[in-house]
């Protein structure tokens, strides 16, 4: 790999490449994953739903707003899974909440109503160990809990 992924990489990781998803889902578990892929999506065999994941809640992107979904002008927020045959089904999510509630929502469902017979591994990368992307930032609720720290230019990015 050269750089980092983005909107226009036309490769990912190897499909010939066996990801924990794979082994988890071998060995019997309910598998899901929560968050940024950021793996390489330029065919769908590189999408999470296809490397061993039952469903994938998030965006495949290295970032995005956290509120518009938006990356260099392309919307990226989707639930994928398979159908019975095996077939990708990508449904796009329109909702400008702040994602990671969303997350937490999708992670809280997939927990809760997972089968308790069966095991699951949730994998679960979360978007906002990054900085903003499009200015956009973290719900003041959050930024006012700060207050009282000085801004250092990388503190509130």
């Amino acid at each position: 790999q050269v750089t980092t992924l983005n909107t226009y990489t036309k490769y990912g990781l190897m499909t010939n490449e066996t990801l924990v998803s794979n082994y988890m889902q071998d060995l019997g578990y309910s598998v899901h994953a929560v968050g940024k892929w950021h793996l390489g999506y330029c065919s769908w065999d590189m999408t999470p739903a296809k490397r061993g994941f039952d469903s994938f809640y998030g965006f495949y992107n290295g970032h995005e707003g956290y509120y518009d979904k938006l990356d260099q002008g392309f919307y990226d927020f989707r639930l994928d899974t398979l159908d019975e045959n095996g077939e990708l089904i990508d449904e796009i999510i329109r909702n400008e909440t702040y994602s990671a509630y969303l997350y937490a929502a999708r992670a809280t469902e997939v927990i809760s109503s997972h089968n308790q017979n069966k095991p699951l591994f949730l994998y679960f990368p979360v978007q906002s160990v990054h900085p903003s992307y499009n200015g956009q930032n973290v719900p003041d609720e959050y930024l006012e809990m700060y207050d009282g720290i000085e801004e250092n230019g990388k503190r509130r990015q």
